[in-house]
């Protein structure tokens, strides 16, 4: 499955994207830190049936929060309420906010300073924080950086595990994630409505990427680096595959240690 993240800034434009991403995707990531006004969230949820997954990410995080906390946390507690699929929250507020009806818990752990090492400890606690999906974000600027949180993603674990890299290697995470059995990845609405700078939008996963014809059996041909000649060269070989009815897609990869 997709998740499409949408960041809304005006409560009058937010139901177009939802809408958008809706028709493009399985589930939608509505991120509400974005908002310049505070939106209504069960008006929102509503206006799609997909499942929806509510965010609100500080600025430590790499969200665009402003407000105190104690408002972040009231407005999370609105947004469960309201009735979404999902809410997302953060390992370390997680206690501060109870579960409530059907919604399901995303427990996040995010370190932007790069991967976390010890994922069994952090998967515990994001347990016994009563996760229903546990998430992991971190940088993923190389493979080397991306091949940690592929391993989370994909071991065997009692609760389903998805991840967010930050950085060019997100593709090749995400691609990777798809062929191991990601519960979901992510990918933005359209340009100029990433989750973070660089995130891939669902048409170039679609178009240049074939995403949605990645199975477990998909073999890989890797190329190496992210420039403009290296993006025609999966395109072009991509939909080559596809007429050739040959199960292999292209994987870019940024190569770090050798």
């Amino acid at each position: 499955m997709i998740c499409i993240t949408v960041t809304p800034t005006s409560r009058t434009l937010a139901k177009a994207d939802l809408l958008n991403a809706a028709r493009q995707g399985d589930i939608i990531e509505l991120c509400l830190d974005h908002f310049v006004k505070e939106p209504d969230v069960k008006d929102l949820i509503t206006a799609v049936n997909k499942p929806m997954i509510v965010s609100c990410r500080r600025e430590q995080d790499g969200g665009q929060w402003k407000g105190t906390e104690e408002e972040r946390l009231l407005l999370l507690r609105q947004a469960i309420v309201a009735g979404p699929a999902y809410v997302e929250l953060d390992l370390d507020i997680a206690a501060k906010i109870p579960r409530f009806g059907s919604t399901q818990r995303v427990i996040s752990f995010t370190r932007l300073d790069g991967p976390e090492e010890d994922i069994d400890q952090i998967f515990y606690e994001a347990t016994n924080a009563k996760a229903d999906v546990v998430k992991f974000t971190w940088p993923t600027p190389t493979l080397d950086d991306a091949w940690p949180l592929l391993a989370a993603v994909s071991q065997k674990r009692l609760l389903p595990v998805v991840g967010m890299g930050l950085g060019r290697a997100d593709i090749t995470f995400s691609l990777l994630g798809r062929r191991y059995g990601s519960p979901w990845i992510y990918a933005a609405l359209e340009q100029g409505m990433e989750a973070y700078p660089g995130q891939e939008t669902v048409f170039e996963l679609d178009e240049t990427y074939r995403w949605r014809e990645i199975d477990q059996r998909t073999a890989f041909v890797a190329i190496a680096g992210f420039g403009p000649g290296q993006l025609a060269t999966i395109h072009v070989f991509n939909s080559a595959f596809k007429q050739l009815g040959l199960n292999i897609r292209c994987l870019p990869i940024e190569v770090g240690n050798l």
